[in-house]
């Protein structure tokens, strides 16, 4: 008989936390009943489009913000009715689905989370997270108590939610994300209707970071190192690849320092590594991660890579060897870490070789999807 496992989420768009759904549940929907839980918004139906081509049964869970008895009586019957024999959420925030877990909890589910991005201080993320965790924190020990284990994308995370959430270190273990390390190969015509359409003129280098356009993801950092690179005149491009609410506020910013022209604002992308193949320094110049699978994605492509000492980049860049590491909110170390390599063609090369070998032997999808098969095992023997 085949297993029945449902994931549950809380998707506000297309970010790494979904990515690291798709590729879990592509794998394991050969050989058990896959579906995936979340509330259906416009932010998400590409997310669902995906979920559909790969055969995966999708389940609309309504939510309503602020109205929590209502929230939680849709959970209870949730569960009530809808059978698995094991549910796992899968979290893109430490404040997401609290109303399904604290369900689950109550009813005595089978269930496993995964934490994806954890603000390094709960009451530094903005007021109303700050709220969140001040009113929900305890239920969500009580959800990792009752939780067969509980999966943190990166070391720091774990340490983040024993250290600054006060979750259960016992229940906690560390499975990082993986990518698809196959070579994407692009013809020349290709790259000459991808540079065409981004308006990339012969001879510029490009620069590429790739992520949703809000605060978090740094990227008017990026964009004042620009105007510092641009007093070295070379000739620069930087696509940013993603949507969001900053998005009007990044254009005022890059005409303000008098860079827009230099800068490319390409939207959400299902080609993101044909992207990489043009790419010649990929830039992530967040605040704070988890593990980020663009960063990831860049390793694998081989590409040179800059970015920020944060939670998850620490982890899988090796300073000076598969790439660089700067501060956050530092567009002059940005833009010498940049500049470092702009000047160094041969150097640019070896750190990418070297950021593919690591990507191949460290974060390879199929690393992550055997840890989290084996994950379930363990759990399905300690419940035993």
């Amino acid at each position: 008989m085949r297993e029945r496992i449902t994931y549950i989420t809380e998707c506000n768009g297309y970010g790494g936390a979904e990515q690291y759904l798709i590729y879990i549940v592509a794998d394991l929907n050969n050989d058990a009943d896959v579906s995936v839980a979340f509330p259906f918004k416009p932010c998400n139906a590409e997310f669902r489009r995906d979920l559909d081509r790969i055969g995966v049964t999708v389940i609309n869970v309504p939510q309503f913000k602020a109205l929590y008895p209502l929230n939680f009586l849709i959970a209870l019957l949730f569960f009530s009715f809808h059978k698995a024999n094991l549910f796992h959420f899968s979290l893109p925030y430490p404040d997401s689905c609290r109303w399904m877990l604290a369900a689950a909890t109550l009813l005595s589910r089978r269930y496993y989370i995964t934490e994806h991005l954890v603000p390094p201080d709960p009451f530094k993320a903005g007021a109303y997270f700050a709220i969140t965790h001040l009113v929900f924190n305890r239920l969500k020990k009580w959800s990792y108590h009752a939780a067969q284990m509980v999966s943190a994308v990166s070391t720091g995370n774990r340490d983040i939610l024993t250290e600054k959430y006060g979750m259960p270190g016992e229940k906690l273990t560390v499975i990082h994300n993986g990518v698809d390390c196959s070579r994407c190969e692009i013809d020349a015509q290709r790259v000459a209707q991808l540079k065409a359409e981004f308006a990339i003129p012969d001879g510029c280098l490009v620069l590429t970071s790739v992520g949703r356009l809000v605060q978090q993801k740094g990227h008017q950092y990026v964009i004042s190192a620009l105007q510092i690179l641009a007093k070295e005149r070379y000739p620069l491009v930087l696509v940013l690849v993603g949507e969001g609410p900053l998005q009007a506020f990044l254009k005022q910013h890059a005409e303000k320092l008098g860079v827009a022209e230099s800068v490319r604002f390409v939207g959400f992308r299902t080609d993101v590594r044909e992207i990489l193949c043009i790419t010649d320094i990929f830039v992530l110049p967040s605040l704070n991660e988890g593990f980020p699978l663009t960063l990831l994605e860049a390793m694998a492509a081989g590409k040179p890579i800059v970015a920020t000492r944060v939670t998850g980049c620490t982890e899988a860049i090796v300073h000076q060897q598969t790439g660089l590491l700067c501060n956050p909110a530092s567009p002059d170390q940005l833009a010498e870490e940049i500049l470092f390599l702009l000047t160094d063609p041969s150097q640019r090369a070896e750190m990418g070789r070297r950021a593919r070998e690591a990507a191949l032997e460290n974060f390879d999808q199929r690393v992550m999807i055997k840890k989290t098969r084996q994950l379930y095992l363990d759990g399905s023997r300690t419940s035993q």
